[in-house]
């Protein structure tokens, strides 16, 4: 059972604490309270609850994740933990130059993670000329673009928003909707 952080009680090793505190994100509300992962065995718990999520998303698109944060907040290192759930064996990096990188999966309905940065992005029509349309309307794609405000009209209005607050150095508060 997940514990509020502040309740005082004792946490199982491994298991997210919410905050309690809800999440607010470009003007969306939801009743998801934010975590805090501690550790690397709470950010596994973090993801396998987001990809739970996102098997319950509209199967005739491509799923999309989209991870806001500041520098440092563990934007990469959520889409990493999320594509070795999904059992992608390569090493994920972050593609900032290349912009995307794509891995072969078998995940529910899925058959590709599509792993964007567009961190480096002068404006979205980058994306535009990647072809990201594509990628968009590929039901077999799930989808993570890190730094989300700088793709534009590229992140869908379904798109599962994740906000992700550096708190210390191994502390992170995570909630989506």
């Amino acid at each position: 059972m997940v514990v509020p952080a502040t309740s005082g009680k004792t946490r199982s090793e491994g298991r997210p604490a919410k905050t309690g505190r809800p999440f607010r994100l470009g003007g969306y509300n939801s009743f998801m309270p934010a975590l805090l992962s501690r550790n690397p065995k709470e950010n596994i718990q973090i993801a396998k609850m987001l990809l739970e999520h996102i098997k319950k998303s509209d199967p005739s698109q491509a799923a999309v994740i989209a991870l806001f944060g500041n520098l440092g907040a563990g934007k990469t290192t959520l889409a990493q933990i999320i594509a070795s759930e999904l059992g992608v064996k390569d090493t994920v990096k972050s593609p900032t130059f290349l912009i995307l990188e794509t891995y072969p999966i078998s995940f529910d309905h899925f058959h590709r993670f599509v792993h964007v940065d567009a961190y480096r992005l002068d404006s979205p029509q980058e994306l535009a000329n990647l072809g990201f349309a594509d990628f968009l309307k590929d039901s077999g794609n799930l989808i993570v673009i890190e730094w989300p405000e700088k793709a534009g009209p590229f992140v869908p209005e379904k798109a599962t928003r994740v906000s992700l607050k550096f708190i210390d150095e191994n502390t992170r508060e995570i909630a989506w909707h």
